[in-house]
């Protein structure tokens, strides 16, 4: 099973801003829509707050990998939730990112009924009712910035000025862009959906191509795996 690609290119160098590319997209794939379009990622994703013992010298964080429409996934776990989804660029790169993000743990691999859970969500299957549980290690302020991704519908676009304004921190913009980029969860907390305020693309901590491949899938409604 494959996704149909589209093609990704950069707005900004073909001269059209990020929010008329995806808006000029809509409208021409609008027959091919997801049956989840305008569906808010909080109907299947919810976040608890990590505690000062989640991750500390006891804890074992388990992490695996998946195949997806786009690429090889890695997700890690922890038994309160899932603490981390991310592009699998290689097995060295993985644990040097886990351990970044959680340096007092113990790494181990396996697979277990959570990762099943995070590959079924990136396959489309949005079980209603079943919320994916997210252990997020945070501040205050990333948790409520990440609070906020989970309400940007699919297939909709935000900006990094609206986030801020939303947590009631309206000046704080610098500081709401590097929480969205320092989301643990790729595309379940959609960090991906938000843009500059000017309509460029803004950025991406997987780089900008992902974050239009995301966006790209998204809108034309290729996220189905086809035969």
């Amino acid at each position: 099973m494959t996704l149909r690609k589209v093609a990704a290119h950069t707005p900004e160098k073909n001269g059209a801003n990020a929010l008329n590319f995806f808006i000029n997209n809509n409208d021409m794939k609008k027959k091919k829509e997801l049956p989840n379009r305008g569906v808010p990622n909080k109907a299947f994703v919810r976040i608890k707050p990590a505690s000062k013992t989640d991750f500390g010298k006891k804890s074992t964080v388990s992490y695996s990998f998946f195949s997806s429409p786009f690429g090889k996934i890695a997700v890690a776990s922890v038994p309160q939730g899932v603490c981390y989804v991310g592009y699998a660029r290689s097995l060295e790169i993985v644990l040097q990112e886990l351990h970044h993000r959680f340096p007092d743990v113990t790494l181990r691999q396996h697979t277990n009924k959570q990762h099943e859970h995070v590959k079924k969500l990136f396959s489309g299957n949005w079980e209603r009712g079943k919320k994916l549980l997210v252990c997020a290690k945070g501040t205050v302020f990333q948790l409520k910035v990440w609070e906020a991704l989970l309400q940007i519908p699919t297939g909709t676009l935000s900006t990094y000025s609206k986030i801020a304004m939303t947590v009631g921190s309206p000046k704080a913009q610098r500081a709401t862009g590097s929480a969205v980029g320092w989301n643990p969860i790729l595309y379940l907390i959609p960090c991906h959906r938000v843009i500059a305020q000017n309509g460029k693309m803004g950025g991406f901590y997987w780089g900008i191509e992902k974050k239009i491949e995301l966006l790209n899938a998204e809108n034309a409604g290729y996220l189905h795996f086809t035969s």
